[in-house]
């Protein structure tokens, strides 16, 4: 109801958007599968009505804008998410729209005035305008994403695989022609991996074939993806108990600038220049280096409108940013993890690992995967005094001048010379719980409250060239001590001496 000191002044209603919209689906671009998958986060404007008796200039429109940013809220109370879209009907036999356009609606064009119930074809109802207004910045690309499938589960098959490709995709969740189409195709792309599609294909008929089988709306990534996540998972619980599985994550882009391709999205520094795709996948492995398949997968293109979003990062939600790749991946490690219990799951990132929200998620799953990061922000001891919580630098000092005479006896007698001018490098790092300098607390769900940044330290700095000039004054051949935790996570600052120029070459 539509209220005011004077009273009730009209009202309006929402409910499920239409089933099948041409010129909405049109202008959204997306697939069967998609549609049937994302129609719920479009809402309707059934109705909208201002009593004839009130007579006020921009009064509907002034409504509309009150609604549209009001309606996200209240659907998410009462129905558990936020729908991205409204649309509304207008009989433009009756009524112009013109506090539809007033309140920034987009005008789409005419329906076809079949209705709901017109399975007959017979287009009776009458044609109407379609309108409609996006309620978040992003909304095509979250209207147009894959629908998210239920993992396959790794199984023992009833009868073994002919090959690889069956291995890999003969459990794929399409029908068995697209089925055997793909599994055809893997097996040319593997016989020829650096040959284009014609080439790889060998003849006209299985390259129309395939370029059929990419334009098929039921070809997702995913569900390429799906059982060969499965198979990955097999291999990794054939493992035998204590095994150790190393699951490194990083994100590439490919380059499609030169080519005529829709959805690309910048992958360079500008907006408008190279232009692509960006992918983050999860490699599972053993310790001594054999790749066990992937365990995720995401392919997604930048968004030009938003591009340059870096400046807000710290006012949006860590869902909102591309960080929330590593958060997904470290899920579906952990997946992988609960299932199979008896082997350690290790996720590996790089810098941009280091973010807050993947320690939370982290700590909110004691049994799950361990984490190893290479750290990028500055970090205190627990105790926050500067040093590291176990371990002390000076006693490293202490054992490394100890050894350092036997150290150099050692490397002379190997090299048959004495006072080669070759300095030693020894990295001691401390185990322990690295804390924040500001803290930061834990809600419920893990996320964090704050936004507040730690002030980057030069006590390591300090330190190094403190130890350095020790070093010149004193004994020639000797090592530098890097207290790891204790003035910076696992320092990336860290340097390795080399041999002098001016020392022999066979001892450099």
């Amino acid at each position: 109801m539509i209220r005011s000191e004077q009273g009730i002044l009209g009202g309006l209603s929402f409910s499920a958007a239409a089933w099948r919209l041409g010129v909405r689906d049109e202008w959204i671009g997306w697939s069967e599968g998609t549609r049937a998958a994302r129609l719920a986060l479009i809402v309707g404007n059934s109705r909208f009505l201002i009593v004839p008796s009130v007579q006020v200039k921009n009064l509907a429109s002034h409504v509309l804008g009150l609604a549209s940013r009001q309606l996200a809220g209240d659907w998410q109370r009462h129905y558990g998410y936020k729908p991205v879209l409204i649309e509304s009907f207008v009989d433009s036999s009756r009524y112009p729209g013109a506090c539809y356009r007033a309140a920034n609606w987009t005008d789409l064009g005419m329906t076809q005035g079949r209705g709901r119930q017109d399975r007959a074809r017979q287009g009776q109802v009458g044609r109407k305008q379609v309108f409609v207004y996006p309620l978040q910045r992003n909304w095509r690309k979250l209207l147009t994403a894959p629908p998210e499938l239920a993992r396959l589960m790794p199984s023992v098959r009833a009868k073994p695989p002919l090959d690889w490709a069956e291995e890999e995709f003969g459990r794929c969740r399409l029908s068995e022609r697209l089925t055997q189409r793909l599994m055809s195709m893997a097996r040319d792309f593997w016989a020829r991996p650096m040959a284009n599609l014609p080439e790889a294909c060998g003849s006209a008929t299985k390259m129309q074939a395939a370029y059929r089988f990419l334009a098929n709306d039921d070809v997702l990534f995913e569900t390429l993806l799906q059982p060969h996540y499965a198979a990955t998972e097999q291999r990794i619980s054939e493992l035998g108990e204590g095994s150790v599985v190393l699951v490194p994550q990083d994100t590439t882009s490919v380059n499609y600038t030169q080519l005529s391709i829709e959805g690309l999205g910048p992958i360079g520094t500008t907006a408008d220049g190279a232009q692509g795709l960006h992918l983050h996948s999860s490699l599972a492995m053993t310790v001594q280096g054999v790749p066990l398949g992937f365990v995720d997968a995401q392919c997604w293109a930048r968004d030009p409108q938003t591009f340059g979003k870096k400046a807000q990062r710290h006012a949006l939600a860590i869902e909102q940013k591309e960080s929330y790749r590593w958060l997904k991946s470290y899920q579906a490690v952990a997946a992988v993890q609960k299932r199979n219990p008896q082997l350690t799951v290790v996720s590996m990132g790089d810098r941009e690992a280091d973010i807050y929200e993947l320690f939370a998620q982290a700590a909110l799953e004691p049994a799950g995967p361990k984490l190893l990061i290479r750290a990028q922000h500055d970090r205190q001891s627990a105790r926050r005094t500067g040093a590291p919580v176990r371990g002390d630098p000076e006693a490293a000092d202490r054992r490394l001048s100890n050894r350092q005479t036997a150290s150099a006896e050692e490397s002379s007698s190997a090299r048959g010379q004495t006072g080669d001018p070759l300095c030693r490098a020894d990295f001691v790092c401390a185990t322990g719980q690295g804390a924040p300098e500001r803290a930061r607390d834990l809600d419920g769900a893990g996320q964090r409250r704050g936004h507040a940044r730690g002030r980057r330290t030069h006590r390591m700095a300090a330190a190094h060239h403190a130890r350095r000039a020790e070093l010149r004054a004193g004994v020639r051949e000797s090592g530098l001590v890097y207290p790891a935790l204790g003035y910076r996570g696992v320092s990336s600052h860290a340097q390795k001496r080399l041999p002098h120029r001016r020392s022999p070459a066979r001892s450099r």
